[in-house]
């Protein structure tokens, strides 16, 4: 009899036992769906607490969109977690137009406190006002989550993304900015003999303060100046580690651009033009060469200039492009044939209508700029 029962509670036990594995796969199973780019479409994931929404024209291809649940152990700022950590994939993929990510809360938010969506980058949670965040990082959907608004465990808190990578909610205490000192009528009366008795020699304190943190501001400047047009980066650049050149041209009488970029193997060079530019992030088809044989693929680029003029450029695309990344680019010195005006020139790499070349009188043909830069070659005009 005892033997039976032991089998029994055994059986039981197994069973159990394989029913609670069950789940947890089922839990972690990742969500995949197949979305076009021509219709868009949204994704959600773990019963409802995390969703995608992609609009048509965001991507570049029809794409399997794919979400996973991640396990927070690893990651830093735990304490601040506000939901469940999803990693969305393809990681890297980089949107046309911005895309709304949804995520369901798992804890409330108190008054005095504020909320956003995330997303890991470098070891670091990132998100809108924290500094760090760049172009495609979570930007709040509709109106800002104030810090007396009641936010209830389950509710969904909306972000526009325009890239894939691991995001979640983060709640922060947030310092009541309107809360004054109350001063009472004693100390009022010695801060005013205090004003009174304060000598030429003896300077303000607080004079003092404010002119340390306007050195220190000075003295730390923000690191990223973001070009406000992508003709602050007309030129060529050149890279050092690993070695690599870019090309960024402005096609004369539009606002058209193309961009070249080769590296350090002479064979390797890609050539895009007529993409779509988002301030300092460009959207295209490239061309490339290989064995003589043209091949085209879509590829992103993610360009910043920092404080001391130098660019750097993050790549990804289809292959052979893949994904690449290029800091620390410098402008080499000007020199006739860098398709950039400079001092003493008058053209430079760059074609015109005869009848705009200065000083002369053409009514047809086409001109190009002479191979010195000192002037445009008529030899066609009439």
């Amino acid at each position: 009899m005892k033997k039976s029962l032991f089998l029994l509670l055994f059986a039981v036990l197994f069973f159990t036992s394989c029913s609670d594995n069950q789940k947890e796969v089922t839990e972690d199973k990742t969500v995949k769906k197949l979305i076009t780019a021509s219709s868009g479409g949204a994704v959600s994931g773990d019963n409802g607490k995390v969703s995608i929404e992609i609009p048509a024209g965001a991507l570049a291809q029809d794409t399997e969109i794919t979400i996973v649940k991640k396990i927070s152990d690893s990651y830093p700022d735990k304490e601040h977690l506000g939901s469940t950590i999803y990693d969305l994939g393809p990681s890297g993929l980089q949107f046309l137009k911005p895309a709304t990510l949804t995520i369901k809360t798992t804890t409330g938010k108190t008054a005095g406190q504020t909320i956003t969506i995330a997303v890991f980058k470098t070891n670091k949670w990132v998100y809108e006002g924290s500094g760090l965040e760049t172009s495609g990082d979570p930007i709040m959907s509709g109106d800002p989550i104030m810090s007396g608004d009641p936010i209830m465990s389950g509710d969904p808190i909306m972000a526009e993304v325009g890239h894939f990578s691991e995001f979640a909610i983060m709640i922060f205490d947030v310092e009541n900015e309107n809360d004054e000192e109350i001063v009472t009528d004693n100390e009022l009366n010695d801060n005013e003999v205090n004003d009174e008795t304060l000598t030429d020699n003896e300077p303000d304190s607080n004079v003092e303060v404010d002119e340390m943190l306007d050195e220190e501001n000075d003295e730390n400047p923000d690191e990223d100046i973001i070009p406000k047009d992508i003709a602050d980066l007309v030129g060529e650049w050149d890279f050092t580690d690993p070695q690599a050149h870019i090309s960024i041209v402005k096609e004369t009488g539009d606002d058209t651009y193309f961009i070249d970029y080769s590296v350090e193997d002479p064979s390797e060079f890609f050539s895009s033009k007529d993409g779509v530019y988002n301030g300092y992030d460009y959207t295209g088809e490239f061309t490339t060469w290989i064995e003589d044989s043209a091949a085209t693929g879509v590829m992103t680029i993610v360009f910043t200039l920092d404080k001391d003029g130098k660019l750097d450029a993050v790549f990804n695309g289809d292959e052979p492009l893949g994904s690449r990344t290029y800091s620390g680019g410098t402008r080499p010195e000007p020199f006739c044939g860098d398709y950039i005006v400079n001092n003493g020139e008058i053209c430079d790499g760059d074609s015109l209508d005869c009848s705009e070349v200065p000083e002369e009188n053409f009514t047809s043909g086409y001109s190009t700029c002479k191979s010195d830069c000192t002037g445009y070659n008529v030899s066609d005009c009439q």
